[in-house]
């Protein structure tokens, strides 16, 4: 399985397998290079009961503290664009933009804590 990891401001891959009856550890010989972004799915999880959001509803994707927000009404924001970062356990979260909009609605403020699945953010 491939995660994204964030240490001192720099986002990696890494990737993580199951761990084998041996209690070798196991090494790679070539260094992790670091990615410019992370993407995280902002929709509900299934099986809830939270409804279709049409990629017009961010959600937040941990529960944590609301470290920056980036954007605010009225905003174009372009796909890719960090809109939002969280902090939950030491680890910063990027909420990133999947599509291309006009912020509608900031519900997010620099230092709340969020819920998972909280409304972050809407766009027009």
């Amino acid at each position: 399985m491939r995660l994204q990891v964030v240490i001192g401001g720099e986002v990696y891959e890494v990737e993580v397998e199951d761990a084998e009856d041996d209690a070798t550890p196991r090494r790679t010989s070539s260094p992790v290079e670091p990615i410019q972004s992370a993407v995280l799915p902002t929709v509900p999880m299934p099986g809830s009961d939270l409804g279709e959001d049409d990629g017009k509803v961010y959600r937040s994707p941990v529960a944590g503290l609301v470290v920056q927000v980036r954007v605010e009404p009225g905003q174009e924001v372009k796909v890719g664009e960090v809109m939002l970062v969280l902090e939950a356990m030491k680890m910063e979260t990027y909420i990133v933009a999947t599509n291309a909009g006009r912020v509608k609605l900031v519900s997010a403020l620099a230092g709340a804590a969020v819920r998972l699945n909280e409304v972050l953010l809407e766009f027009e």
